[in-house]
Protein backbone atom coordinates (compact mmCIF):
# COMPACT_ATOMS: atom_id res chain seq x y z
CA UNK A 1 0.00 0.00 0.00
CA UNK A 2 1.43 3.45 -1.05
CA UNK A 3 2.15 6.02 1.93
CA UNK A 4 -0.04 8.46 0.33
CA UNK A 5 -3.28 5.77 0.38
CA UNK A 6 -2.46 5.03 3.66
CA UNK A 7 -2.29 9.02 5.00
CA UNK A 8 -6.16 8.92 3.09
CA UNK A 9 -7.17 6.13 5.10
CA UNK A 10 -6.15 6.91 8.37
CA UNK A 11 -7.58 10.78 7.70
CA UNK A 12 -11.01 8.49 6.78
CA UNK A 13 -10.51 6.54 9.68
CA UNK A 14 -10.31 9.47 12.06
CA UNK A 15 -13.08 11.37 11.23
CA UNK A 16 -15.56 8.19 11.28
CA UNK A 17 -14.36 7.91 14.88
CA UNK A 18 -15.86 10.94 16.14
CA UNK A 19 -19.04 10.86 17.35
CA UNK A 20 -21.05 13.60 16.42
CA UNK A 21 -21.22 16.65 13.64
CA UNK A 22 -19.42 19.37 15.21
CA UNK A 23 -16.76 17.19 16.01
CA UNK A 24 -16.29 16.52 12.74
CA UNK A 25 -16.35 19.73 11.73
CA UNK A 26 -14.19 20.88 13.82
CA UNK A 27 -11.94 17.94 12.71
CA UNK A 28 -12.14 18.87 8.75
CA UNK A 29 -11.98 22.78 9.53
CA UNK A 30 -8.73 22.28 11.75
CA UNK A 31 -7.62 19.85 8.88
CA UNK A 32 -7.86 22.41 6.12
CA UNK A 33 -6.50 25.69 8.05
CA UNK A 34 -3.53 23.41 8.45
CA UNK A 35 -2.88 22.31 4.96
CA UNK A 36 -3.99 26.17 3.36
CA UNK A 37 -2.75 28.56 6.50
CA UNK A 38 -6.59 30.05 5.78
CA UNK A 39 -8.28 31.39 8.88
CA UNK A 40 -11.59 31.46 7.31
CA UNK A 41 -11.41 27.66 8.46
CA UNK A 42 -10.07 28.47 12.04
CA UNK A 43 -13.07 31.24 12.33
CA UNK A 44 -15.80 28.92 11.23
CA UNK A 45 -14.83 26.94 13.96
CA UNK A 46 -14.89 29.77 16.32
CA UNK A 47 -18.43 30.79 14.91
CA UNK A 48 -19.53 26.83 15.56
CA UNK A 49 -18.15 26.69 19.11
CA UNK A 50 -18.13 30.09 21.42
CA UNK A 51 -21.89 31.29 21.91
CA UNK A 52 -22.53 35.01 20.60
CA UNK A 53 -18.91 35.20 18.81
CA UNK A 54 -20.74 35.64 15.26
CA UNK A 55 -23.98 37.86 16.61
CA UNK A 56 -20.86 40.19 18.01
CA UNK A 57 -18.03 40.09 15.13
CA UNK A 58 -19.09 38.88 12.11
CA UNK A 59 -22.71 40.54 12.04
CA UNK A 60 -22.91 43.39 9.62
CA UNK A 61 -25.43 45.20 11.52
CA UNK A 62 -23.70 44.46 15.29
CA UNK A 63 -22.96 47.82 17.16
CA UNK A 64 -19.44 46.86 16.78
CA UNK A 65 -19.16 46.58 12.99
CA UNK A 66 -21.50 49.60 12.58
CA UNK A 67 -19.18 51.68 14.86
CA UNK A 68 -16.09 50.04 13.06
CA UNK A 69 -17.45 50.89 9.95
CA UNK A 70 -17.42 54.24 10.87
CA UNK A 71 -13.47 54.62 12.07
CA UNK A 72 -12.80 53.04 8.99
CA UNK A 73 -13.82 55.52 6.91
CA UNK A 74 -11.91 57.96 8.33
CA UNK A 75 -9.33 56.57 7.42
CA UNK A 76 -6.64 55.96 10.43
CA UNK A 77 -4.87 52.99 11.40
CA UNK A 78 -6.43 51.10 14.15
CA UNK A 79 -4.16 50.25 17.06
CA UNK A 80 -4.51 47.66 20.07
CA UNK A 81 -3.12 48.65 23.07
CA UNK A 82 -2.11 45.53 24.92
CA UNK A 83 0.42 42.76 23.18
CA UNK A 84 -0.86 40.46 25.33
CA UNK A 85 -3.90 37.61 25.70
CA UNK A 86 -7.11 40.06 25.59
CA UNK A 87 -5.14 42.11 22.90
CA UNK A 88 -4.39 39.10 20.56
CA UNK A 89 -8.46 37.66 21.05
CA UNK A 90 -9.35 41.10 19.88
CA UNK A 91 -6.60 41.03 16.59
CA UNK A 92 -8.10 37.46 15.43
CA UNK A 93 -11.76 38.58 15.70
CA UNK A 94 -11.06 41.85 13.42
CA UNK A 95 -7.79 40.73 11.91
CA UNK A 96 -6.88 42.47 9.04
CA UNK A 97 -8.28 45.68 9.55
CA UNK A 98 -6.04 46.11 12.86
CA UNK A 99 -2.76 47.99 12.23
CA UNK A 100 -0.01 47.19 14.71
CA UNK A 101 -0.16 46.96 18.46
CA UNK A 102 1.11 49.18 21.22
CA UNK A 103 2.61 47.99 24.15
CA UNK A 104 4.93 49.08 27.47
CA UNK A 105 6.76 45.97 27.22
CA UNK A 106 7.65 46.94 23.49
CA UNK A 107 11.18 46.27 23.81
CA UNK A 108 10.50 42.55 24.71
CA UNK A 109 7.89 41.78 22.74
CA UNK A 110 8.84 43.67 18.81
CA UNK A 111 6.32 41.68 16.87
CA UNK A 112 3.17 39.69 16.99
CA UNK A 113 2.88 36.52 14.67
CA UNK A 114 -0.87 36.07 13.37
CA UNK A 115 -1.73 33.47 10.74
CA UNK A 116 -1.75 36.39 8.00
CA UNK A 117 1.09 38.78 8.41
CA UNK A 118 3.77 39.64 11.48
CA UNK A 119 2.69 42.47 13.23
CA UNK A 120 4.93 45.28 15.17
CA UNK A 121 4.53 46.60 18.32
CA UNK A 122 5.12 50.12 19.31
CA UNK A 123 6.19 51.71 22.44
CA UNK A 124 3.47 54.34 24.16
CA UNK A 125 6.10 56.99 23.17
CA UNK A 126 5.22 56.16 19.36
CA UNK A 127 1.95 55.94 20.07
CA UNK A 128 2.05 59.58 21.30
CA UNK A 129 4.37 61.24 18.50
CA UNK A 130 1.89 60.04 15.79
CA UNK A 131 -1.41 60.40 17.82
CA UNK A 132 -2.80 61.94 14.94
CA UNK A 133 -2.65 58.62 13.01
CA UNK A 134 -4.31 56.27 14.75
CA UNK A 135 -7.54 55.54 16.58
CA UNK A 136 -6.77 53.00 19.83
CA UNK A 137 -9.25 50.33 20.68
CA UNK A 138 -8.05 49.44 24.13
CA UNK A 139 -6.86 45.13 24.38
CA UNK A 140 -6.25 44.44 28.09
CA UNK A 141 -9.45 43.91 31.00
CA UNK A 142 -7.51 44.30 34.22
CA UNK A 143 -5.88 47.64 33.15
CA UNK A 144 -8.44 48.80 30.81
CA UNK A 145 -9.23 52.04 33.28
CA UNK A 146 -5.53 52.53 33.62
CA UNK A 147 -4.59 52.33 29.73
CA UNK A 148 -7.49 54.57 29.22
CA UNK A 149 -6.61 57.49 31.21
CA UNK A 150 -3.46 57.60 29.95
CA UNK A 151 -4.61 57.54 26.21
CA UNK A 152 -6.92 60.30 27.35
CA UNK A 153 -4.59 62.35 29.15
CA UNK A 154 -2.45 62.23 25.93
CA UNK A 155 -5.12 63.36 23.66
CA UNK A 156 -5.34 59.58 21.62
CA UNK A 157 -8.21 58.83 20.23
CA UNK A 158 -10.06 56.18 21.99
CA UNK A 159 -12.59 53.88 20.67
CA UNK A 160 -15.79 53.54 22.86
CA UNK A 161 -15.89 50.01 23.25
CA UNK A 162 -14.91 47.73 25.62
CA UNK A 163 -13.86 44.70 23.56
CA UNK A 164 -12.08 42.79 26.25
CA UNK A 165 -15.12 43.05 28.32
CA UNK A 166 -17.48 41.88 25.20
CA UNK A 167 -15.12 38.82 24.78
CA UNK A 168 -15.07 38.42 28.58
CA UNK A 169 -19.10 37.98 28.71
CA UNK A 170 -18.74 35.09 25.77
CA UNK A 171 -16.66 33.13 27.99
CA UNK A 172 -14.63 30.56 25.64
CA UNK A 173 -12.94 29.24 28.35
CA UNK A 174 -15.62 28.40 30.84
CA UNK A 175 -15.99 24.28 30.28
CA UNK A 176 -12.45 23.94 28.99
CA UNK A 177 -11.11 20.51 29.82
CA UNK A 178 -14.55 20.27 31.56
CA UNK A 179 -17.39 20.37 28.89
CA UNK A 180 -20.53 19.89 30.84
CA UNK A 181 -22.11 18.29 28.01
CA UNK A 182 -19.55 15.35 27.80
CA UNK A 183 -17.97 15.00 31.13
CA UNK A 184 -19.62 12.73 33.90
CA UNK A 185 -17.37 12.53 37.14
CA UNK A 186 -17.41 9.83 39.51
CA UNK A 187 -16.72 8.89 43.11
CA UNK A 188 -13.45 9.58 43.84
CA UNK A 189 -11.97 11.33 41.57
CA UNK A 190 -8.00 11.20 40.28
CA UNK A 191 -6.60 14.29 38.03
CA UNK A 192 -3.56 14.24 36.55
CA UNK A 193 -3.33 17.38 35.38
CA UNK A 194 0.02 17.55 32.63
CA UNK A 195 0.66 21.37 32.13
CA UNK A 196 -0.37 22.36 35.47
CA UNK A 197 1.04 26.18 34.88
CA UNK A 198 -0.65 28.08 37.17
CA UNK A 199 -2.81 25.42 39.09
CA UNK A 200 -5.93 26.98 37.03
CA UNK A 201 -7.11 23.54 35.59
CA UNK A 202 -6.81 22.07 39.18
CA UNK A 203 -8.96 24.89 40.56
CA UNK A 204 -11.18 24.66 37.67
CA UNK A 205 -12.13 20.75 39.03
CA UNK A 206 -12.20 21.50 42.63
CA UNK A 207 -14.82 23.83 41.43
CA UNK A 208 -16.89 21.39 39.10
CA UNK A 209 -16.83 18.14 40.85
CA UNK A 210 -17.66 17.82 44.61
CA UNK A 211 -15.48 14.34 45.06
CA UNK A 212 -11.91 14.78 44.13
CA UNK A 213 -9.51 12.49 46.06
CA UNK A 214 -6.21 13.33 44.27
CA UNK A 215 -4.78 15.77 42.08
CA UNK A 216 -1.21 15.24 40.50
CA UNK A 217 -0.29 18.44 38.65
CA UNK A 218 2.75 17.98 36.91
CA UNK A 219 5.08 21.74 35.76
CA UNK A 220 8.66 21.42 35.05
CA UNK A 221 8.50 25.35 34.30
CA UNK A 222 10.73 27.26 37.09
CA UNK A 223 8.82 29.70 37.70
CA UNK A 224 5.67 28.10 37.47
CA UNK A 225 6.10 25.34 39.60
CA UNK A 226 6.68 27.29 43.00
CA UNK A 227 3.05 29.14 41.91
CA UNK A 228 1.57 25.73 41.82
CA UNK A 229 3.07 24.62 45.33
CA UNK A 230 1.63 27.85 46.74
CA UNK A 231 -2.24 27.62 45.29
CA UNK A 232 -2.29 24.15 46.41
CA UNK A 233 -0.44 24.07 49.50
CA UNK A 234 -3.72 23.81 51.70
CA UNK A 235 -4.73 20.74 49.92
CA UNK A 236 -2.92 17.78 51.07
CA UNK A 237 -4.51 15.43 48.53
CA UNK A 238 -2.21 17.81 45.93
CA UNK A 239 0.98 16.50 44.66
CA UNK A 240 3.43 19.19 42.59
CA UNK A 241 5.64 17.55 40.63
CA UNK A 242 8.43 19.40 39.20
CA UNK A 243 8.35 17.21 35.95
CA UNK A 244 7.48 16.66 32.19
CA UNK A 245 5.61 14.03 31.14
CA UNK A 246 7.03 11.78 27.94
CA UNK A 247 7.63 8.85 26.42
CA UNK A 248 10.54 7.87 28.62
CA UNK A 249 12.92 8.92 32.03
CA UNK A 250 15.54 11.46 30.69
CA UNK A 251 16.37 14.90 30.66
CA UNK A 252 15.27 17.71 28.02
CA UNK A 253 16.24 20.71 26.49
CA UNK A 254 12.88 22.97 28.05
CA UNK A 255 12.29 26.63 26.50
CA UNK A 256 10.93 29.06 29.18
CA UNK A 257 9.08 31.64 27.16
CA UNK A 258 9.21 35.06 29.73
CA UNK A 259 6.63 36.79 28.21
CA UNK A 260 4.20 34.01 28.26
CA UNK A 261 4.72 31.03 30.63
CA UNK A 262 1.73 29.15 29.49
CA UNK A 263 3.91 28.37 25.90
CA UNK A 264 6.99 26.91 27.43
CA UNK A 265 7.49 23.94 26.28
CA UNK A 266 9.77 20.69 25.58
CA UNK A 267 12.26 21.64 22.57
CA UNK A 268 15.09 19.78 20.31
CA UNK A 269 17.62 22.14 20.83
CA UNK A 270 21.16 21.58 21.76
CA UNK A 271 21.75 25.11 21.89
CA UNK A 272 23.04 27.69 24.87
CA UNK A 273 20.81 30.10 25.34
CA UNK A 274 19.01 31.96 28.48
CA UNK A 275 15.78 30.97 27.83
CA UNK A 276 16.32 26.90 27.95
CA UNK A 277 16.48 24.73 30.85
CA UNK A 278 17.00 21.22 31.09
CA UNK A 279 14.00 19.37 32.74
CA UNK A 280 13.72 16.09 33.96
CA UNK A 281 11.26 14.36 31.81
CA UNK A 282 8.99 10.66 33.39
CA UNK A 283 6.80 8.10 32.10
CA UNK A 284 3.27 8.58 33.89
CA UNK A 285 3.23 4.73 34.21
CA UNK A 286 6.53 4.56 36.30
CA UNK A 287 5.20 7.42 38.45
CA UNK A 288 1.74 5.94 39.00
CA UNK A 289 2.72 2.36 39.10
CA UNK A 290 -0.56 0.82 38.63
CA UNK A 291 -2.30 3.22 40.61
CA UNK A 292 -6.02 4.02 39.69
CA UNK A 293 -6.41 7.53 37.74
CA UNK A 294 -10.03 8.63 36.16
CA UNK A 295 -9.11 11.46 34.51
CA UNK A 296 -6.47 12.28 32.26
CA UNK A 297 -5.57 16.22 31.32
CA UNK A 298 -2.67 17.29 28.75
CA UNK A 299 -2.00 20.76 27.60
CA UNK A 300 1.56 20.77 27.42
CA UNK A 301 2.79 22.46 23.89
CA UNK A 302 3.48 19.74 21.75
CA UNK A 303 4.58 16.81 24.19
CA UNK A 304 0.91 15.40 24.04
CA UNK A 305 1.78 12.63 21.79
CA UNK A 306 4.79 11.26 23.60
CA UNK A 307 3.35 12.00 27.64
CA UNK A 308 0.48 9.49 26.04
CA UNK A 309 2.75 7.00 24.78
CA UNK A 310 4.62 7.27 28.31
CA UNK A 311 1.04 6.03 30.04
CA UNK A 312 0.15 3.58 27.84
CA UNK A 313 -0.36 0.93 30.42
CA UNK A 314 -2.23 3.52 33.18
CA UNK A 315 -4.93 4.36 30.08
CA UNK A 316 -5.49 0.43 29.37
CA UNK A 317 -5.52 -0.44 32.45
CA UNK A 318 -7.79 1.98 33.93
CA UNK A 319 -9.64 4.07 30.41
CA UNK A 320 -9.82 7.65 32.22
CA UNK A 321 -11.51 10.30 30.79
CA UNK A 322 -8.83 12.29 28.80
CA UNK A 323 -8.71 15.90 27.39
CA UNK A 324 -5.92 16.55 25.13
CA UNK A 325 -4.80 19.43 23.76
CA UNK A 326 -4.89 18.76 19.78
CA UNK A 327 -3.34 21.68 18.67
CA UNK A 328 -0.15 22.39 19.39
CA UNK A 329 1.40 19.89 15.89
CA UNK A 330 -0.47 19.35 12.79
CA UNK A 331 -0.29 15.74 12.71
CA UNK A 332 -1.87 16.24 15.94
CA UNK A 333 -5.16 15.95 14.62
CA UNK A 334 -4.64 12.73 13.30
CA UNK A 335 -1.81 10.75 15.02
CA UNK A 336 -3.45 11.50 18.34
CA UNK A 337 -7.09 10.04 17.98
CA UNK A 338 -5.67 7.21 16.23
CA UNK A 339 -3.12 5.95 18.98
CA UNK A 340 -5.88 6.15 21.67
CA UNK A 341 -8.01 4.00 19.25
CA UNK A 342 -6.03 1.67 19.09
CA UNK A 343 -4.72 1.81 22.71
CA UNK A 344 -8.26 1.59 24.19
CA UNK A 345 -10.91 0.58 20.93
CA UNK A 346 -13.66 1.13 23.11
CA UNK A 347 -13.24 5.42 23.96
CA UNK A 348 -15.95 7.27 22.55
CA UNK A 349 -14.06 10.55 20.77
CA UNK A 350 -14.81 13.98 20.68
CA UNK A 351 -13.81 17.28 19.83
CA UNK A 352 -14.68 20.99 21.04
CA UNK A 353 -12.72 24.63 20.30
CA UNK A 354 -12.37 26.77 23.34
CA UNK A 355 -11.28 29.85 22.24
CA UNK A 356 -11.78 32.90 19.72
CA UNK A 357 -8.47 32.51 18.48
CA UNK A 358 -6.63 29.25 16.63
CA UNK A 359 -5.54 27.56 20.21
CA UNK A 360 -7.73 25.53 22.28
CA UNK A 361 -9.03 22.81 20.50
CA UNK A 362 -9.31 19.73 22.93
CA UNK A 363 -9.89 15.66 21.68
CA UNK A 364 -11.93 14.49 24.51
CA UNK A 365 -11.77 10.53 24.75
CA UNK A 366 -14.44 8.79 26.99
Amino acid sequence: MSHHRELVLDFKKVYTLFEDDLSRKIFLNRFLYSITDEYSYMDSIVGDSVNGYKDIFRNPNSDLNKKLGVLLRQKKKLIIYGAGYWGRCINYALREIIFAFCDRNSESIKHVATPWRVMDVMSPNELIANKSEYIVLIGTLDYYDEVNRFLVQNCIEVFDMNLPQLLEKIRPYENHYFDEELIVYTEDEVFVDAGCWCFETSAMLLSKCSSVKKIYAFEPDVVQYPICVEKSKHLDFVSVLPFGLWNENTKLSFFVNNSNHALSRVVNDDATRDDLFTIEVKRLDDILCCERVTFIKMDIEGAELNALKGAADTIKMHKPKLAISLYHKPEDIIEIPLYLHNLVSEYKFFVRHYSTTYGETILYAL
